[in-house]
């Protein structure tokens, strides 16, 4: 479920991207609207005005849309809040995300913290698309689907409502026409006025566990994903052979590659931190590079190879540890066989699992970096064997 949820929120980002190309092929005039909009928010901004075209932006700072926008409003920053009336979609991503006003059309979003607030009233055959960490649904939302660790609904859902979380919170009462809730925990009720922001975390008073005729009641289908320890073993044994599969693949498709592995024995929190680096900069930049349309391709293919390091993490690690660990021709045996003990190890394992996929990830995209700007070590084969030059005394008797 949780590389589900970072695809959700790739995919959103992908989305947003699309949403620009759309609008940078609009006419001419409304070229001109767009790109004003874009070139003054970078830093804090308000957007007071009442605009008749769509409004496009970048945020490094706090920035709030008070005004109404007849058309659609596509951004991407750190905290953004949209209280005006919009007459077409929202699309974007932040931060921190709060949506106050009225929408015509639909939505689609991911962040850190994404808030409908009470205010915030869509059209019944409207979608709300929402991913996230924490999301929170007050006010009235059309069609709802929502990927995220903790959802909260507590405002009038018209239409369908979709649901993919660890917890899932609902409002007593809550009623919908169709509905199906995957989630890890019991589903909690709450009373709609018991949840509250507390030092930027969200969290209730009250609550209890639903029954599971409550949930039909509602409308709602209800998965508890918490599967008896065979399955949950049965389903690790599975992911950890793909894994392998994938690490064997990778390792004969980097047979040659040698640049990485040698930085990794010796020098792996460098990897780390280049890691750590391209996990910020890499969506930030693939924004910037959605604002000139000439520079839309590179920035695809910067999110297109963002995600590949991501998805791929427990494989390319795998074969960095099979490089540096078991150089010469059993690299493709132990590359599949440090892919599945990784993959075991992060189903299985509470928290120790979450920290071990949190480091390959870093890895992965420590290894994208080398990969593409690390310089080829002399004297190393494509297993990290380090081969010595003979000199002349060698030869000597």
């Amino acid at each position: 479920m949780k590389k589900r949820r970072i695809c959700a929120l790739l995919l959103v980002l992908l989305l947003l991207a699309a949403g620009c190309i759309l609008t940078a092929s609009a006419e001419e005039d409304e070229q001109e609207t767009v790109g004003q909009a874009l070139a003054g928010v970078f830093g804090s901004k308000v957007f007071s005005e009442n605009l008749e075209n769509d409004l496009m932006f970048l945020s490094t700072g706090e920035s709030e849309v008070t005004g109404s926008v007849a058309g659609d409003v596509l951004f991407a920053g750190s905290a953004v809040t949209i209280s005006g009336a919009v007459g077409g979609n929202i699309r974007g991503a932040a931060g921190d995300m709060t949506l106050n006003g009225t929408v015509a059309k639909n939505v689609t979003a991911a962040g850190l913290f994404v808030v409908t607030d009470k205010d915030f009233a869509q059209e019944d055959t409207a979608l709300c698309m929402l991913a996230g960490d924490t999301v929170v649904v007050y006010g009235k939302v059309g069609n709802l689907f929502v990927s995220a660790n903790t959802v909260y609904v507590l405002g009038s859902v018209s239409g369908e409502l979709r649901i993919s979380a660890t917890n899932v919170v609902l409002a007593e009462g809550l009623s919908v026409r169709d509905g199906e809730i995957e989630a890890a925990n019991p589903v909690v009720l709450i009373a709609a006025d018991a949840a509250f922001r507390n030092n930027g975390a969200w969290s209730y008073s009250g609550g209890r566990n639903a029954t599971d005729a409550e949930l039909n009641g509602m409308g709602i289908e209800f998965d508890l994903e918490r599967a008896g320890f065979g399955e949950t073993l049965l389903a690790a044994l599975l992911n950890a052979l793909m894994t392998a599969a994938l690490a064997l693949l990778l390792a004969f498709l980097l047979r040659k590659e040698n640049k990485v592995a040698p930085v990794f024995r010796k020098k792996p929190t460098k990897l780390l931190l280049f890691g750590l680096l391209l996990l910020f900069a890499m969506p930030m930049v693939s924004a910037l590079l959605l604002a000139p349309v000439l520079t839309v391709p590179a920035a695809f293919l910067l999110l297109a190879l963002y995600v590949i390091a991501l998805v791929n993490s427990e494989a390319i690690v795998a074969v960095l540890l099979a490089k540096t660990l078991t150089p010469g021709k059993n690299v493709y045996l132990f590359a599949a066989l440090f892919g599945a003990g990784i993959r075991f190890v992060a189903a299985l394992i509470p928290f120790v699992g979450e920290l071990l996929s949190i480091a390959c990830m870093l890895f992965s995209l420590g290894w994208l970096w080398m990969l593409v700007f690390g310089k080829k070590e002399q004297n190393e084969d494509p297993f990290g064997t380090t081969f010595v030059n003979p000199t002349a005394n060698d030869f000597t008797v």
